[in-house]
């Protein structure tokens, strides 16, 4: 049986992406996979060196997270953007692509706080997982920005909090709380409500 680390805390110290195969060292992509070869709970922050704001423009779809993790853009003191289609002014939602992907039982608990997701089909999306026996994933302090559609909650028990959305920088009301027993919810840009 392969040894298996417990429990990691990875720093995010570049802004730049590569490709599925070739994750640099210290960069969100390199970060998922070493969650993801870790036991839970695990901690990713950010220590981004140069002004803020910290936008990491992504090249490709993230992998999927699969163990339980805290991502938080606060550590690094300014805004973390995190940018699904940045080229050009214009956003093309044909060039999109998802950004952050929970699935199964090990991510269960996991919490996204104090990150800007901008220009995603879908900027994070919770699978189904019928065995969770607690909080699924927790949304919180978070910007969404012109994504297609903000969250997808295929899973129970996921708490939406204190988040803005936002469409061409006009402010979107959706209300917000515990999603609990509503698996099938979508946050999406243009509504006002969730939609089952």
């Amino acid at each position: 049986m392969p040894f298996k680390v417990f429990c990691g805390t990875f720093t995010v110290n570049y802004n730049t992406d590569a490709s599925i195969t070739s994750a640099s060292s210290n960069t969100l992509r390199w970060a998922i996979n070493q969650v993801n070869a870790t036991s839970g709970p695990n901690t990713i922050s950010f220590a981004i060196s140069g002004s803020p704001p910290y936008i990491i423009n992504l090249i490709d779809e993230l992998p999927d997270i699969i163990n339980q993790v805290t991502i938080n853009g606060s550590n690094s003191g300014s805004d973390v953007i995190i940018g699904g289609n940045l080229s050009g002014s214009a956003f093309n939602i044909s060039n999109a692509f998802g950004c952050l992907v929970f699935v199964g039982p090990g991510s269960e608990g996991s919490v996204v706080e104090n990150l800007e997701f901008k220009y995603f089909s879908t900027a994070i999306y919770v699978e189904d997982n019928n065995n969770c026996s607690g909080i699924n994933v927790g949304i919180y302090n978070n910007l969404f920005y012109n994504n297609d559609l903000d969250i997808e909650l295929a899973a129970n028990n996921c708490i939406v909090m204190q988040n803005t959305f936002q469409k061409d920088a006009t402010d979107i009301n959706i209300p917000q709380g515990l999603y609990e027993g509503m698996s099938g919810v979508f946050v999406h840009r243009m509504s006002n409500v969730p939609l089952n």
